[in-house]
């Protein structure tokens, strides 16, 4: 005779939509709906993927024993925005030289202003991993001429990144005439 015990597990924040809200009931028979849309049942848990706009999105669940009695848990969950990349170099289609450094940067730019973190990609293989450095050093050796693909990814710490390739070719350093 007592109304059901609600906990729900929601991110304050996410760059995702739609975005899993899961959660717990003590009784298996209990019905739950997150903002009207019944949530799926496992046992005591639940979970229901609820569309998120821009900004802040109200969310309400209800639990609803079998005798009627109900819980009710609101919360507020912000959508904001991956980072977006705005620059990278070097220029799709530059040539580096062989034994010579290459200097790649980024420049990548967050709405809400969070911090952003990189993650850089040689042919398809991680070469820095996610750090806020926007700028790397790389000295390609003779044995790695020919065309190679440099992939940059963003993002902030509330899911989803933004991705930019370029393909760059390493070449031997060209002979000054005499």
């Amino acid at each position: 005779n007592l109304p059901p015990v609600l906990a729900v597990t929601a991110p304050a924040k996410t760059n995702l939509t739609p975005v899993t809200i899961t959660g717990t009931v003590d009784d298996h028979l209990t019905a739950v709906q997150v903002n009207g849309q019944p949530a799926a049942r496992s046992g005591l848990t639940f979970a229901v993927a609820v569309p998120l706009t821009i900004g802040n999105n109200a969310l309400t669940v209800v639990a609803t024993s079998p005798n009627g009695l109900g819980t009710t848990q609101t919360a507020t969950i912000v959508r904001g925005t991956p980072p977006a990349i705005a620059s990278v170099a070097p220029g799709q289609g530059s040539k580096l030289y062989a034994n010579a450094l290459a200097v790649i940067s980024i420049a990548a730019s967050d709405q809400e202003q969070d911090p952003v973190q990189y993650q850089v990609r040689l042919d398809g293989v991680v070469w820095a991993d996610w750090d806020g450095a926007t700028s790397y050093t790389w000295q390609p050796a003779m044995n790695q001429a020919g065309a190679h693909t440099i992939e940059i990814r963003a993002r902030d710490g509330f899911g989803g990144d933004a991705v930019a390739q370029r393909q760059v070719f390493v070449l031997r350093k060209p002979v000054a005439p005499q």
